[in-house]
C-alpha cells in the first residue's frame, strides 16, 4: 500500500502551469500499480535516498497503461502539468518524450538544479516542498520567456483542456473551433502534448468518466456509456 496525496497550486503562476502536486510514500513492502494515461507530462523526484541524493525526471504523456512496481519504502513528489505546458516551459517538441522520459538536469541549467536539490534537501514537508517547487516554477518561467513564448493554440489548449474534465469533443469540432486543418491540428498536438488529438480526447473522455464515477455513491453505468458516447457499459 501507498499513501498518496494531492495538492492543487496556489500561486497565480502555478495555476496555469500545474494541474496538481502530489505525494506518495510506500509501505515497508513493495507493490505494483497500475498507472493510466492521463495526458499530462509529470516532473517526478525520488526524495528516497537516505544520503539526501534527489533525481529528478521529466516524464513524457503516456499512451498506455503502465504496471509500476512501487519498491519498499519509496517517497516521490510530482509535478502534474496542464496539457501543452511543457513545450513552452522547456522549449522542447513533447512528441520526443511521448511514453519515455528524460533526466531534469539535461533541460535546466545545472547552476539552478543544484539550487533546487539543496532546497529540496532542506525542507522535505509536502507543503514546504509545494513552496519551493512554486518558486522555481516562477524563475522557471522568467527564464523560459513562458508568457512571451505562449502562442495562441497554447492558450487556446490550457483555456480548453487545463481540468481535463469537457463535454464530448470530437476532432472535427476541434478543428471547427481552431480553423486548423486535421493535419495541421495534429502537428499541433504532438508538439505540445506529444499525442494526436484522437488520442489525446480518448484520454481526456476516459478521465471524465473517472470523475463522475469517484463522485457518486451509485453511478448508473448505462447512462454514463451513453452520455460519453460508448457502445455500452461493458466499454466502460
Amino acid at each position: 500500500m501507498i499513501e498518496y496525496r494531492e495538492i492543487s497550486p496556489q500561486s497565480s503562476n502555478s495555476t496555469s502551469l500545474v494541474e496538481s502536486y502530489w505525494f506518495a510514500v510506500s509501505a515497508v513492502s513493495s507493490s505494483e500499480y497500475l498507472v493510466i494515461p492521463d495526458g499530462c507530462m509529470d516532473v517526478l523526484f525520488d526524495l528516497t535516498n537516505s544520503e539526501n541524493k534527489i533525481t529528478a525526471t521529466l516524464l513524457g504523456s503516456d499512451t498506455t497503461a503502465k504496471h509500476v512496481l512501487f519498491k519498499q519504502n519509496k517517497k516521490l513528489f510530482g509535478i502534474r502539468f496542464n496539457p501543452g505546458v511543457c513545450h513552452t516551459l522547456f522549449q522542447m517538441d513533447v512528441s520526443q518524450l511521448t511514453d519515455g522520459s528524460v533526466d531534469l538536469e539535461l533541460l535546466i541549467d545545472s547552476k539552478r538544479m543544484t539550487e533546487l536539490y539543496e532546497q529540496l534537501n532542506s525542507n522535505r514537508s509536502l507543503n514546504d516542498i509545494t513552496v519551493v517547487m512554486n518558486r522555481f516554477l516562477s524563475e522557471q518561467v522568467n527564464f523560459a520567456r513562458y508568457e512571451k513564448r505562449l502562442s495562441n493554440f497554447s492558450n487556446w489548449l490550457l483555456k480548453k483542456f487545463s481540468t481535463h474534465l469537457s463535454e464530448n469533443v470530437t476532432v472535427a469540432d476541434l478543428c471547427h473551433e481552431t480553423g486548423y486543418s486535421r493535419q495541421h491540428l495534429r502537428r499541433l498536438f504532438l508538439l505540445h502534448v506529444g499525442l494526436t488529438p484522437k488520442v489525446f480526447l480518448d484520454i481526456v473522455r476516459v478521465r471524465t468518466v473517472a470523475h463522475q464515477l469517484q463522485k457518486s455513491a451509485h453511478p448508473c453505468l448505462t447512462e454514463l456509456a451513453h452520455t460519453h458516447h460508448y457502445h455500452d457499459q461493458s466499454h466502460l
